[in-house]
């Protein structure tokens, strides 16, 4: 029995084999999970999710510009009248002008700006608020954000950096059982594909089986008895407001990243099981 029977998720943002999403939505189909799936409304963007997603047969692959309302309306209504309800929703959008990508920082255009926090940040909050009637307590949110939000990293560009932190800024601001933000950092992704030199952005990649796995346990029923035996645990070493202290946690993919996260809260053997 997989952590994830019985949990219906909507995974937003496979875009091909090398996406964020596509690793989780294997570390999710691994553990149970029933997924419906959204892509961009072209032609070639639904042959390629379709012929990643045709072994499992969802019942719910639809086009999807998170630009427009109504588009975002029929994925919650066409996912209401298939499932009666949602668990969890992944979040793995991001999108920034390819010409904005090439100039400095301090050159950037006000529509690129817009265009990029619209599609990448915005978003968020569009589908979770389409999300929310259709999900249970217990149910999960999580979202793709980016490391270079919290550190230099070197060959990026800026309108990147910040339409793709502000979705891990945006989890405080909202209700739901679990809402996470995951950065990534070292990922090689289409989208990293289009930052000069990505290679030199992490030390090393990172597989479906690094911090993928986080979003399994995110996601499953087991974080509701986690959290309340980590409780327990904060009340006994004397510390019970620590858990409000990492609660809505940016969740870092790189393992160095990881540790220096526990290590600055002086609590390492209150972490969640390692998984790297």
């Amino acid at each position: 029995m997989g952590l994830l029977d019985r949990r219906i998720g909507l995974v937003m943002g496979v875009a091909n084999e090398r996406s964020i999403a596509w690793s989780i939505t294997q570390a999710l189909w691994q553990e149970g999970a029933e997924l419906a799936f959204t892509h961009l409304p072209t032609p070639s963007s639904r042959r390629r999710i379709v012929r990643l997603v045709e072994p499992h047969q969802p019942p719910v692959v639809l086009p999807c510009d998170v630009q427009r309302d109504e588009d975002i309306a029929k994925v919650f209504a066409a996912v209401k009248e298939t499932y009666g309800r949602l668990d969890l929703l992944v979040h793995s959008i991001a999108f920034a002008p390819p010409q904005e990508l090439k100039k400095p920082y301090l050159e950037m255009s006000r529509q690129g700006w817009h265009l990029a926090m619209d599609i990448s940040a915005y978003s968020l909050v569009a589908v979770c608020r389409a999300a929310a009637p259709l999900m249970p307590p217990g149910s999960a949110v999580v979202t793709i954000s980016y490391l270079g939000g919290e550190r230099v990293i070197p060959e990026t560009n800026g309108v990147m950096v910040v339409s793709r932190e502000d979705p891990s800024m945006t989890p405080a601001g909202m209700t739901f059982s679990t809402l996470a933000g995951m950065a990534g950092g070292g990922l090689q992704t289409p989208g990293i594909m289009g930052v000069g030199k990505f290679y030199l952005t992490s030390p090393r990649f990172i597989s479906a089986d690094g911090g993928f796995k986080r979003v399994v346990w995110m996601s499953s029923f087991l974080k509701q008895t986690m959290a309340e035996e980590f409780k327990a645990v904060c009340e006994r070493e004397g510390d019970p407001d620590l858990m409000d202290k990492i609660a809505d946690e940016t969740v870092c993919t790189d393992v160095e990243g990881l540790l220096q996260f526990l290590e600055e809260k002086g609590h390492p053997a209150l972490s969640m099981p390692p998984i790297f």
